[in-house]
């Protein structure tokens, strides 16, 4: 998979992790008609009817699937950010670009020896 290469790989083990799961208007829509448990038997959905509750379980699970693929004695979690976005939203992403800017300018200054 991709993703466990590229966020073990050597030379990225030093920076942070940004990662984006996009869409997540599409799949709070699907999920009501198209379970998740359908396609990852692993998964447990909460015993809810409320569609928020069962997205925000289904969203958090995702989240841990990915997580999974990373070698943590490498990378400490801690370096490694995960942002649910939808691109149409342009609220949420001027929130993650702000969140992004900041860590990288962080990631910058920590580099050339300031720490905050």
């Amino acid at each position: 998979m991709l993703f466990t290469e590229v966020s073990n790989q050597d030379t990225f083990l030093n920076k942070s992790l940004i990662f984006f799961l996009n869409k997540k208007d599409l799949l709070a829509k699907k999920l009501p008609t198209h379970p998740l448990q359908l396609w990852q038997p692993d998964y447990q959905p909460p015993d809810s009817t409320d569609e928020d509750v069962n997205y925000n379980a289904a969203t958090e699970f995702l989240k841990v699937l990915f997580l999974k693929q990373i070698d943590h004695d490498k990378r400490p979690l801690s370096t490694v950010y995960v942002h649910l976005t939808c691109a149409l939203d342009t609220q949420n992403i001027e929130v993650v670009i702000k969140a992004v800017r900041t860590k990288l300018l962080q990631d910058l200054l920590q580099d050339i020896g300031i720490s905050l």
